[in-house]
C-alpha cells in the first residue's frame, strides 16, 4: 500500500514544495511583477502628461476656457479653475511613484553569456 503524501505531484514528507508547486508560485509571482511594472510605467506616463499640460496652461490667459475629463465626462472650466486641480493630481501621482520601487526591476536578471576571464 502507498504511503500518504507520496503520490504524484505531492510534496515529499518533510522536503518542502514539489517542482510543480514551485513553478506555479514562480509564474504567479512573475505575473504579479509584470502587473506592477506595467502600473508603474502607466503612472510615469500620467505624471509626464500632467507636467506637460501644466506647463502649457501656465502660458495662457487664466480666464480662457478649457476642457477637462472628470470621471469620463468632459466638463468646461477656466484655466484658473483647472490648474490647481492638475497640480494637486500631479503631486499625488509623484508621491505614489516615489513609494514604488524604482527603477522597475527587470523581468529576468541579465547575466553575461560567458563568465569573465581570469588573468593569465
Amino acid at each position: 500500500m502507498a504511503e500518504p503524501g507520496k503520490g504524484r505531484g505531492a510534496a515529499p514528507a518533510g522536503k518542502g514544495l514539489s517542482a510543480e508547486q514551485v513553478v506555479s508560485r514562480f509564474n504567479r509571482l512573475r505575473q504579479d511583477q509584470r502587473g506592477l511594472a506595467s502600473k508603474a510605467a502607466e503612472l510615469e506616463l500620467e505624471l509626464n502628461e500632467h507636467t506637460l499640460v501644466i506647463e502649457t496652461l501656465r502660458e495662457v490667459d487664466p480666464t480662457r476656457k478649457c476642457f477637462r475629463m472628470v470621471g469620463g465626462v468632459l466638463v468646461e472650466r477656466t484655466v484658473k479653475e483647472v490648474l490647481p486641480a492638475l497640480e494637486s493630481n500631479r503631486e499625488q501621482i509623484s508621491t505614489l511613484t516615489k513609494s514604488l520601487p524604482f527603477p522597475p526591476f527587470p523581468l529576468f536578471p541579465i547575466f553575461p553569456i560567458f563568465p569573465p576571464r581570469s588573468p593569465l
